[in-house]
């Protein structure tokens, strides 16, 4: 039998024994470590298991994968948290508990209203941390949750999470920062730290969808600036990209030409930018409303 049928053929005895009700922690943490393998309609499965490991051992969340987290509902925030960091000092547990609250259920990067509580709830928590011993994964937490719950606050932590960060490892946040004041039109905040971006060394790891977003914002801030002249090649650099797993299930992003559509500017490079869109097939129905659009304005 091949390995990889081996491999499969465990996962899936594992998961049967859980779906019988199996106690094992082992069986337990063997669903949980590939819980991604599994439909959504298994989703009740890695949230038993998860909440099976954190009741058994309070440093679970410090070896965990926080993706799984997800299956979790807000009462099973409420009913983990005197487990997690358990019988530990202080800050250890402070630290656990907000990794439970920061990335349990939606998470910070999709919030509804009362996921923005539990940002909230996280914070909270992530006060509780001497300063001590506040290390990267501290100020990154601290980010993602003032992301989802107050602009201004997000926008004073981030500059310590930047010093804190390795700078071949700085491209993540950083892009994600420049999205997020690109959407709030804090153009003097783009613009100082659009800078960082260009900064960054040679050796640095940058997902093709960074190099998207950050090119793409470009275009959007050079559109608020009227500096039509610049958008051309932000949308030519933004299309120029090979596909990683973001771009190919969610697509290139149609904001700025859907906005240069709008205005009737520069079409022609819009439908250069739309052809290159039509190699990500998610982007379905808007995409092929964008490109009647261009054609109508080209007639």
């Amino acid at each position: 039998m091949p390995a990889r049928s081996l491999e499969d053929a465990a996962f899936s005895f594992y998961v049967e024994q859980l779906r019988r009700g199996s106690a094992d922690p082992y069986v337990a943490y063997r669903v949980y470590e590939k819980s991604w393998q599994l439909p959504r309609k298994d989703a009740s499965l890695v949230r038993r298991a998860t909440i099976h490991l954190i009741e058994g051992d309070p440093w679970f969340l410090a070896m965990g994968t926080p993706i799984a987290l997800s299956a979790l509902e807000i009462e099973d925030l409420e009913h983990l948290t005197p487990f997690v960091g358990a019988g530990l000092a202080r800050g250890p547990a402070a630290m656990l508990r907000a990794i439970l609250w920061c990335w349990g259920r939606r998470g910070p990067y999709h919030p509804d209203r009362a996921g923005r509580a539990q940002l909230r709830r996280a914070l909270g928590f992530l006060q509780k941390v001497p300063a001590g011993q506040r290390d990267v994964a501290w100020h990154q937490m601290l980010v993602n949750c003032c992301r989802a719950v107050d602009y201004v606050k997000y926008r004073r932590a981030f500059p310590k999470l930047l010093d804190v960060t390795d700078p071949a490892s700085r491209a993540s946040a950083l892009h994600d920062f420049l999205n997020v004041v690109c959407r709030n039109k804090d153009w003097e905040t783009y613009d100082r730290y659009r800078r960082a971006w260009d900064q960054l060394p040679p050796a640095h790891h940058a997902c093709e969808c960074y190099v998207h977003d950050v090119h793409t914002d470009d275009g959007l801030r050079a559109a608020a600036a009227r500096s039509w002249e610049a958008i051309p090649e932000a949308l030519n650099k933004a299309g120029a990209v090979r596909g990683c797993p973001h771009l190919n299930t969610g697509g290139l992003r149609l904001d700025l030409v859907r906005s240069l559509v709008s205005r009737n500017k520069h079409i022609a490079a819009v439908r250069m930018y739309l052809e290159r869109a039509a190699a990500f097939p998610s982007l379905g129905k808007e995409l092929a409303k964008l490109r009647r659009a261009v054609e109508q304005r080209s007639r």
